[in-house]
């Protein structure tokens, strides 16, 4: 009977924990069919792909939206991967945006801004969750080429915000 009844209370522990699994809803970054370009965890020339690469119609210059809701938690912009923001969610996890041409007005200004006043070209901004809230499906910059990229994409990396681990 003792094992019985140990079995079971392990039985609704396992369950229990399962329960606790993140869950998440996620809209696309572009407003057309997706096509990928990139797999993540291809293995490449000094590393593993550690995001997907979306396909652009061949083109730049096509809106990028947010994925889920959330805010932008960092602006970057450098020679390895041109425009870049980082977007913490409110699901737990981090979505990163590549290679973009440029940035929404509101956050190109305030990039701009920045890069005069510290006289940098490439910059990293931390920001905070009250600086630029953002909506699912709303425009946060536009694809692009930008850094060392071989053709118009939108590469994105997502993230568990807690752990640090791509996902």
């Amino acid at each position: 009977m003792k094992r019985y009844i140990a079995a079971l209370l392990l039985a609704c522990c396992v369950e229990g924990y399962a329960q606790e699994k993140k869950q998440a809803a996620f809209v696309p970054p572009f407003d057309f069919p997706l096509t990928l370009s990139g797999n993540f965890g291809e293995i490449r020339s000094n590393h593993f792909h550690g995001g997907l690469d979306f396909k652009t119609k061949q083109v730049t210059g096509l809106p990028v939206y947010s994925i889920a809701d959330g805010y932008v938690s960092q602006i970057n912009v450098s020679l390895g991967s041109g425009y870049m923001l980082h977007v913490r969610h409110k699901n737990g996890y981090t979505s990163i945006y590549r290679h973009m041409l440029g940035f929404v007005h509101l956050l190109a200004n305030y990039t701009e801004k920045y890069q005069y006043e510290h006289e940098l070209d490439e910059v990293t901004i931390d920001l905070p969750p009250d600086e630029f809230p953002v909506k699912a499906g709303q425009q946060i910059g536009w694809s692009g080429n930008e850094g060392y990229s071989f053709g118009p994409h939108l590469h994105m990396d997502l993230i568990d915000t807690e752990s640090g681990d791509f996902v």
